[in-house]
Order: structure tokens, then sequence, then C-alpha cells
């Protein structure tokens, strides 16, 4: 499962990468870094047909570490799931979806180093 919220863009590759993680990790953290885009470069990616920001140099624009390992986006397989209980499908209403936990054992979290785009 792909829990994702935020103004970002994660490539291609690094959801691949991040995927292929989780065959050896519990979840991903799907990336470290936020990189604040200009107008310009935002303009540019939603005209890039492509989406692989190969004008895009990273170097140049400010770079945020994420707050929370999972803010904003992570990848959790059907394991790590099952082993938290699920979540309860049904709260308060307005109330964010709580996974609750059955286990005492910590999930194996591969934390992502990419940088994501917002």
């Amino acid at each position: 499962m792909i829990f994702s919220g935020g103004d970002f863009f994660v490539e291609e590759w690094d959801i691949c990468g991040n995927l292929r993680m989780c065959q050896r990790y519990d979840c991903t953290t799907g990336f470290k870094n936020i990189i604040e885009l200009t107008r310009t470069d935002t303009q540019k990616l939603h005209g890039d047909r492509a989406m692989l920001m190969r004008w895009f140099n990273a170097d140049k624009s400010s770079r945020n570490v994420k707050r929370d390992v999972f803010d904003k986006y992570c990848i959790s397989n059907r394991r790590s799931l099952l082993a938290a209980g699920g979540w309860e499908e049904q709260g308060p209403e307005g109330a964010d979806l709580q996974l609750s936990s059955k286990t005492s054992r910590q999930p194996r979290v591969f934390e992502s180093p990419n940088d994501a785009p917002r």
C-alpha cells in the first residue's frame, strides 16, 4: 500500500526502488528530503511529458528534511499491515484512520535517501 498526502512529486524510479525494498523490509519512507521548486520549475515539471526532470538541478534548490520519516509518504507491504492488525475502517467522522498494533515487534523500516520535489 502506498500512503501519500501532500503536494510533492515522487519519481517513477524512486517508487519502483521503494517497492523493491518492501520485499526486504516491512515498509519504506519514500523519500528523506523535500526540494522546494520555484514557480518556473513547477511549470516545467507540469510541461515535461516524460517527467524525467533532466533539466532540473537539485543542488540549486532548498531542501527540507521530513519532520517524521513517515510524514507525507510511505509504502507498507501486506505483511506489515497484517502484523499491525490492519486499521479501523470506521471511526469518528473526519478522523484519520489509525493503525492498531497487535504485535510488539517493531517494523523493519527502509529509510529512503531520495528527494521529492514540491
